[in-house]
């Protein structure tokens, strides 16, 4: 599907994708260097504040270092990928979620204390948040359906671009940002000399003392870790993966589409195979949702059907009409 996907927007822009980003910042370790060997430079995610644990998110950071078992990946994204050679290093841009969802979800909310947010004061608090790089991520939905036009989001958004501009804030792609990092990490090429001379100065200490190889040089370490070894997300106050796979319905549902995978593969049958891929749509497990409260809410707002159990009814019944097809 990330295959498909990237040949797509070549196709339209005629652009090979740098930047991985998966349904709702879905990430993890596993999946940033998996993201690598598909020849992406870079990834998206959440600023979860549980990895970060008090450091910023306005800067590139890296995931553990770690080699996926290549009988498992490697010989699968060869076939999908064919002539990609993955870069040594992959970079993961986090979203800077408190002043996404100042847009997104506070814009109009009267009750909160920053109501009503000017342009003016959004930019003084972007500013303010510092770092290399600030990641506003929010969804379309945003402006107009979310926001609608009587709270101001579309004149506020009009008054940004000059604003931005005139107190020297730039607007740039993922792979600009990364770009810039790159320069600013590996330092003009004047001051090369000085780390051939840190490079001498390390080895001479090195005879009498043996750094142990598991510890870098600091002349390595550039990017802090990100390590995200459970899976987290940008849905839910628990940002991990149960708006999707968080009750059983879900789970079922999810086992059941799975379990048809072999035998939709071995059929050969491009219409059956498209059929379950557009089964696999986050949105059909999303609308299964059980949670109460304000995460309950937004899972009603976005959903057609009248409770998550209707929703798990309705993919049943789809389920069973691809396995019928199938001959099962």
């Amino acid at each position: 599907q990330v295959a498909m996907h990237v040949r797509k927007i070549e196709d339209l822009f005629g652009q090979k994708p740098q930047i991985f980003r998966n349904t709702e910042l879905i990430f993890n370790n596993e999946i940033a260097h998996t993201a690598r060997m598909m020849g992406f430079r870079g990834t998206l995610a959440e600023g979860a504040d549980h990895i970060l644990q008090g450091r910023s998110p306005n800067e590139p950071y890296a995931p553990p270092e770690f080699y996926l078992p290549e009988d498992k990946y490697w010989n699968v994204i060869r076939q999908s990928f064919p002539g990609v050679y993955p870069p040594k290093k992959i970079l993961v841009l986090l979203k800077n979620y408190k002043l996404s969802d100042d847009v997104a979800f506070r814009f109009s909310d009267r009750s909160w204390i920053g109501f009503p947010l000017r342009a003016e004061t959004f930019t003084d608090w972007v500013i303010g948040s510092g770092g290399h790089n600030i990641n506003l991520f929010m969804d379309y939905e945003t402006f107009g359906e979310h926001q609608w036009k009587d709270t101001g989001i579309f004149e506020f958004l009009r008054k940004l671009p000059e604003l931005w501009q005139e107190r020297g804030i730039r607007a740039l792609t993922p792979s600009q940002v990364l770009d810039d990092w790159e320069k600013k990490t590996q330092g003009p090429a004047e001051q090369e000399h000085l780390k051939k001379e840190a490079a001498s100065i390390l080895a001479a200490l090195s005879a009498l003392w043996k750094r142990p190889e598991t510890v870098q040089s600091p002349l390595e370490l550039q990017e802090k870790t990100f390590d995200a070894h459970l899976s987290i997300s940008w849905a839910d106050t628990e940002r991990d993966l149960s708006a999707w796979n968080g009750n059983q319905i879900q789970s079922a549902a999810l086992r059941a589409l799975y379990e048809l995978e072999k035998y939709v593969k071995a059929s050969g049958n491009e219409q059956l195979i498209r059929t379950w891929r557009l089964l696999q749509s986050s949105d059909h497990f999303y609308y299964m949702c059980t949670k109460y409260w304000n995460d309950g809410d937004v899972h009603k707002y976005f959903s057609p059907y009248e409770s998550p159990y209707e929703a798990y009814r309705r993919f049943s019944h789809a389920l069973c009409d691809l396995r019928s097809r199938l001959h099962l």
